[in-house]
């Protein structure tokens, strides 16, 4: 599901409850930003997707490795499928313009990505010529309620919001007390709230590991897990039984409330990170998953990364310490050997936390503008000191590598491969980041 559109629906369920945090009486004024729907209708999606010539990435918003293969997603545009098996020198060889792709997986040799509320399938036994092979249409909810209040079309779809140059600076004893509002159009977002933030910049990239798979960054929507594939939206969970690897069988759909953002499977376990909590479910049955518990948290993003007895869970909010004074960037490790009752071991104050992946030794995580860092980690899988940090990486999230010391990290410009040494000490291998105008 394109990720700006579960923000714009969750916004728009939200729209009469979020409060902009200002006094009754006061003399501030607050600005709101405008963003402008991108509309996408299903006649100029659903058709054959074929390959492309390779083309440079401009707006890279997801990202998987498979067997030496690196698959980005360039949003609203499509993937890229480029050779990695020397990272030093990655090569474009393909392009499918797949639109409102976002979440991605690949199971031997078959891609998953959604398109825009599709889900379509792509022989990828040679990545150079991928073959599409199914589509099953309106697998994923539209939100298209929250288009008829911005746009009045019907059946479009929004799939992306773009900002423009209108501002709206309100006193705040004229403001309805809420942090977005739609005018002729175009939606308003309170420029000093987390959902600024959340429209400006990219999130939600895909797969997290599984056994016959290929390898995506901790901020998942798609995975796959004992030969079923798992996806979530913002508010369910969906499981497709691949026996027939070419034609996902849609199973079911578990419902896990409001604010879902990303999924992590480890042994049989899925751990599901929302912006209240993290859901842990039991796939000892990997078509009908049964919720073990939740561990509430404060509410921030919150990608989970799991190693061991141990779940790493990164919170963050807005960048601006004034909202609301409920800012949260910070580390929590839970003890999760009972997944019945996940207990918090350690809390840790960070800057902007979001992607991360962990070694037996090493924890590396993305600080967006904050830069990226690497810690020590203790015996029991506590943080000790940090190690290493690189301030010109802004990056969102990280698949490690780590049979080969290696690293990707996708940052709103491009991506960076870099290699690590048991110190933790990186160097820098190539960037993708080839924008052609």
């Amino acid at each position: 599901m394109p990720t700006k559109l579960l923000l714009a629906g969750l916004c728009f369920m939200g729209l009469f409850t979020l409060s902009s945090c200002l006094e009754e009486d006061c003399e501030a004024v607050v600005s709101f930003i405008g963003y402008e729907p991108v509309l996408i209708y299903p006649e100029d999606f659903r058709v054959d997707i074929q390959p492309e010539l390779s083309r440079g990435v401009c707006n890279p918003s997801g990202f998987y490795y498979y067997e030496n293969y690196l698959l980005v997603i360039d949003r609203n545009e499509g993937l890229h499928i480029v050779n990695n098996q020397d990272p030093t020198n990655p090569d474009f060889v393909a392009f499918l313009p797949i639109k409102g792709a976002v979440g991605l997986a690949v199971y031997n040799d078959i891609l998953y990505v959604n398109n825009v509320t599709d889900l379509v399938t792509f022989d990828l036994s040679t990545p150079e010529a991928p073959d599409m092979l199914e589509r099953i249409e309106d697998v994923f909810p539209p939100y298209s309620s929250l288009t008829g209040d911005l746009a009045n079309l019907d059946d479009a779809i929004v799939i992306d919001y773009v900002e423009t140059d209108q501002v709206r600076n309100i006193p705040c004893s004229e403001n309805p007390r809420e942090d977005l509002f739609v005018e002729r159009g175009v939606l308003f977002v309170n420029n000093s709230s987390p959902l600024a933030a959340d429209f400006a910049s990219a999130a939600n990239e895909s797969a997290g590991p599984g056994r016959g798979a290929g390898i995506g960054g901790s901020l998942a929507r798609f995975t796959i897990n004992n030969g079923t594939l798992y996806t979530v939206d913002n508010s369910e969970l969906k499981t497709f039984d691949l026996s027939n690897p070419s034609t996902p069988d849609e199973r079911g759909t578990i419902q896990l409330g409001w604010d879902i953002e990303t999924i992590f499977p480890s042994g049989n376990l899925l751990f599901i990170g929302s912006r209240t909590g993290m859901h842990i479910l039991d796939g000892t049955d990997p078509l009908n998953p049964v919720q073990l518990s939740t561990f509430d948290h404060a509410q921030s993003c919150d990608p989970v990364f799991v190693k061991g007895d141990l779940a790493y869970v990164t919170l963050r909010s807005g960048v601006d310490e004034q909202w609301c004074n409920t800012i949260t960037n910070r580390m929590e490790i839970v003890d999760i050997s009972n997944p019945s009752n996940p207990v918090l071991i350690e809390t840790y104050d960070l800057n902007f936390p979001a992607g991360l992946t962990v070694t037996d030794d090493l924890l590396f995580l993305c600080e967006g503008p904050f830069g990226f860092r690497v810690f020590d980690l203790q015996p029991n899988g506590l943080l000790g000191e940090q190690v290493a940090h690189r301030s010109d990486i802004e990056a969102l999230d990280v698949i490690g590598l780590h049979w080969m010391n290696q690293l990707i990290t996708i940052e709103d410009n491009g991506l960076s491969q870099l290699s690590y040494d048991r110190d933790g000490q990186l160097q820098d291998l190539s960037e993708i980041n080839n924008c052609d105008d």
